[in-house]
Parts: C-alpha cells; sequence; structure tokens
C-alpha cells in the first residue's frame, strides 16, 4: 500500500509544496488503507459457500453422519469468513466495481470536508483521496477550480494509486494543469499545509 512506504509523507509533501509555487490552488492528498468494509461480503460469501456444503453433505453419494452437520457448517462458514477478513483485497474484489467506486467517492466527499478544502480564499482547494486497498484516487476540486477547468481536463489525468513513483508522476501532470489553468494570482499564501494526511 502506497501510504505505508517511508518516503511517502516527505515526498508527497515536496511535491505538494513545487505544485503550489506555481499555481493558486490548494493541494490536500488524504491517503487511506481503505475507504470501508467489506465484512458484509465476506459473511454473504462465507454463507453461500456453507450452503454449497450443505448441499454436498445431504445429497452426496457418500453417507456422512447428520449428527456433524451444524459443526461442519458452522467450520465452513467461519473459515471462510476468517479467510476473506485475513485478505480484505479478496473481499472488495468479489464486492464488484460499483460498489468499491462508491464507497472510495463517499470516503473522499467526507475527507473534503474534514480536510477544510473547501475553506481556501478563492475555494481553489483540491483534495487527491488515494485509497490503497481499492487502488483508487478520487480528485474532487472546489468550485473555484471548477469554474476554471473544464471537466474533460480532471478526467484525462487518470492519478492511479500504484506506487509512490506513479502517485507523484500523477500528482506532477494535476500540478502542470493547475499551472496552466489557475496560475498564481497575486501573493500565493499557503493556507492548508502541504503534508499529507494519513489514515490509520
Amino acid at each position: 500500500m502506497v501510504h505505508t512506504d517511508a518516503r511517502f509523507s516527505a515526498a508527497i509533501e515536496r511535491a505538494v509544496g513545487e505544485i503550489e509555487g506555481r499555481t493558486d490552488a490548494e493541494l490536500v492528498v488524504v491517503a487511506a488503507p481503505a475507504s470501508g468494509s467489506y465484512a458484509d461480503i465476506a459473511w454473504i460469501v462465507a454463507s453461500a459457500v456453507g450452503a454449497v456444503v450443505l448441499a454436498f453433505l445431504c445429497w452426496s453419494p457418500i453417507v456422512f453422519d447428520a449428527m456433524w452437520f451444524p459443526l461442519d457448517i458452522a467450520a465452513t462458514v467461519g473459515l471462510t469468513a476468517a479467510a476473506l477478513t485475513r485478505w480484505p483485497r479478496l473481499a472488495a474484489r468479489l464486492a464488484g466495481r460499483d460498489r468499491r467506486n462508491r464507497q472510495v467517492r463517499e470516503a473522499a466527499l467526507a475527507a473534503f470536508t474534514e480536510e477544510n478544502v473547501h475553506a481556501t480564499a478563492r475555494r481553489t482547494g483540491v483534495l487527491v483521496y488515494v485509497s490503497a486497498l481499492e487502488g483508487r484516487v478520487e480528485l474532487l476540486p472546489d468550485q473555484g477550480l471548477l469554474g476554471r477547468i473544464p471537466g474533460a481536463k480532471w478526467n484525462s489525468l487518470a492519478l492511479r494509486a500504484g506506487d509512490l513513483d506513479e502517485l507523484l508522476a500523477g500528482l506532477h501532470r494535476l500540478g502542470a494543469l493547475l499551472a496552466t489553468d489557475s496560475p498564481p494570482a497575486g501573493v500565493n499564501a499557503d493556507q492548508i499545509p502541504n503534508a499529507p494526511r494519513v489514515r490509520a
């Protein structure tokens, strides 16, 4: 996960400082290990596996002692749920892309408010929300930038939550866009600290 890299905080803070020196925008980077829980998926899949095992026990040509069925099913469900909890990336994959995207978007919207990205003087804040488990980066510009930069340009940036170098390359593409379409306007005070916010 990119945000656990020892270089992460220093590298992101340095990149944000460089970018903000060439634009009127204020960049806020938030990195989270995941954007939500997939525990429900783990238990749904575990229950389905338990049902398959029960069907096998009941209709298999091999005769099993029915007295042990409850223990067999409980063990199957418990072990499957534990495995999916142990490997949440698999549970997230089973949840589907729409669910992953929705959870990242909702977490990013919450972070936008929590980190006061909307509170800059000219409404030129930009949240870069990195969600490691889902492998997604959500970009949320404030109203002052949405009025200057068309949506197609934001979408073309295609930031990715791969390794640190890949994320930094995406941030520099974002910086080039902001420098062109939202250059510094007079004194460009640093209104929000540049260090990334790393969620536990």
